[in-house]
């Protein structure tokens, strides 16, 4: 028993070592991000076109002063039930601006933003042109719309998937290979099937949390990641209980289950770091 507490200590003190501070938000909101190719050579404004439940109030996103011909403009459609949602107003704040960034780019997010819309252009000369229907499936996206036709292109989100893998694979099994090492394992009879059921575990994990961040955000993805854990404890547990060699069974499930908690806690302490890199990978 002073050998498995000892071990014990040893994993945890260097899991301390090998932890960064963590910071950030962790409620990340609906997020549409809009970059036009062939953008308009005049003053223009951007608007996403919805349709809202008129016997709901509004919140009065617009709040600089505007353009009122270009204002009107962004109206045109109101015969067919579609409105301006910054303009007009949403259920739910929505922050964002009519007019591009600094880097030409138009960014709506918060609460508000509809899951549904159209993307609607108005210029200074009177110019109005209209997208097909967007849907936001995912808590963000990012479109790239070119003006002379109105049609878009949404930026993958495999990549977050990739990016988690290569990210927390790596990590996962130096630091549990450690710590077999210092549970005393013989690597020779027993580096194989580590290596199996953390590849297959670590994966699917990847996958799942993924997922998670893609379609529920930084909320998502921090509250799904302690039953995934768990779940995954428990079958490397079980699958040590009976591959690994040299040792009894209760060590076997032991290490399964100290091997686990030390690099979920790893990944906890860092999950934002982690969901900043997600971030950069989306957008």
């Amino acid at each position: 028993m002073k050998n498995i507490i000892k071990i014990i200590f040893g994993t945890f003190t260097l899991i301390c070592c090998l932890t960064i501070t963590a910071y950030a938000d962790m409620g990340s909101k609906p997020r549409v991000e809009i970059n036009i190719v062939n953008p308009p050579q005049e003053s223009y404004y951007l608007d996403l076109l919805y349709k809202p439940n008129k016997t709901e109030s509004v919140y009065k996103n617009l709040e600089e002063e505007c353009d009122e011909e270009m204002i009107d403009l962004l109206f045109s459609y109101t015969d067919e039930g579609l409105y301006p949602a910054f303009a007009y107003g949403t259920p739910t704040p929505m922050w964002g601006s009519l007019s591009p960034d600094k880097n030409g780019t138009h960014i709506f997010n918060y609460i508000g933003v509809p899951d549904e819309f159209k993307i609607i252009i108005v210029t200074k000369s009177g110019e109005v042109k209209i997208s097909d229907i967007v849907k936001r499936n995912t808590m963000e996206i990012s479109l790239n719309l070119n003006y002379d036709n109105m049609s878009y292109t949404t930026r993958p989100v495999w990549k977050a998937y990739l990016g988690q893998i290569a990210v927390t694979l790596p990590l996962t099994l130096l630091v549990e290979f450690l710590i077999l090492l210092l549970f005393g394992f013989k690597i020779k009879y027993n580096l194989k099937p580590f290596l199996t059921i953390n590849i297959i575990t670590q994966i699917l994990l990847s996958i799942l949390l993924s997922a998670s961040f893609v379609y529920g955000g930084t909320l998502g993805i921090t509250f799904a990641f302690i039953p995934l854990e768990i779940v995954v404890t428990l079958i490397e547990s079980l699958y040590y209980k009976k591959r690994l060699v040299g040792s009894s069974h209760i060590k076997n499930v032991m290490y399964g289950i100290v091997a686990n908690v030390s690099t979920a806690l790893l990944t906890f302490i860092n999950i934002n770091k982690l969901i900043d890199f997600l971030f950069t990978l989306i957008r």
